[in-house]
């Protein structure tokens, strides 16, 4: 079966992309340029930082927040954790929440919850419920842009290492907001793959992974099939 990498949250629409924004003392196709380098989509940078600015105040600050915001929705996954820092300083005014909101693609009221729950879950957002838990889909067919040239087996949840106490060495745990990163195997090669709820990014591995005793039991888990070349991150759902 022959599928192409996505993620199920970008899905929703996008606003028109309209004239691009400008943000004094920022040079944005030069961010533009660095969210696609991260594995982002630059276009739809440029449309949720448009929506954000048209959302809210226009200070310096919110502006810097707004973009870092939209590169994370756009897919830079290696962004998350400061765009994470920066949405808690917008989630708690109601002019910059809809900024924040501009700049994910949801309504500003859900922004809060959004929040609170990105730190339990980095896989949520509203209509998750829709698709029955599934977040993304990864790899694909690299005979048409993708990643790999046989199916994708043996998925496997790894385990963090999240934690190093001063008095020892560091302590693997699943980190608060549940397992963020998988392998998978295609042939001979291992490949982990990184995700949450905006974006993710699969690189080859040389070793073979072992999944953790403390990860077998978590919520979220690498869904593969042995007619496709994708694999889906899937949340159970609480009962």
């Amino acid at each position: 079966m022959i599928g192409w990498p996505r993620h199920l949250a970008d899905d929703a629409s996008d606003p028109g992309v309209g004239d691009a924004p400008l943000v004094d003392g920022v040079d944005l196709d030069t961010v533009a340029a660095n969210v696609a380098r991260l594995g982002g989509n630059a276009d739809r940078f440029a449309r949720r930082l448009s929506a954000a600015l048209a959302a809210g105040p226009g200070d310096a600050e919110v502006a810097r927040a707004a973009i870092a915001l939209s590169a994370w929705r756009a897919g830079a996954l290696a962004l998350r954790d400061d765009a994470l820092v920066r949405l808690r300083t917008l989630a708690g005014r109601r002019d910059t929440r809809a900024v924040a909101g501009g700049a994910l693609g949801l309504d500003p009221e859900t922004v809060p919850e959004f929040l609170a729950r990105q730190a339990e879950d980095r896989f949520w957002w509203p209509e998750r419920a829709r698709w029955n838990g599934y977040v993304c889909a990864v790899g694909g067919f690299a005979g048409l842009g993708g990643t790999w040239i046989e199916p994708p087996t043996d998925p496997r949840t790894l385990q963090p290492i999240v934690a190093r106490p001063a008095d020892g060495p560091p302590v693997a745990a699943v980190a608060a907001s549940g397992p963020s990163a998988f392998a998978v195997r295609t042939g001979g090669t291992w490949w982990r793959v990184d995700a949450d709820v905006w974006g993710s990014r699969v690189t080859r591995t040389g070793d073979t992974p072992t999944p953790s005793a403390a990860v077998r039991t978590a919520r979220v888990s690498l869904v593969t099939r042995p007619d496709s070349y994708l694999a889906w991150v899937h949340v159970r759902e609480s009962a």
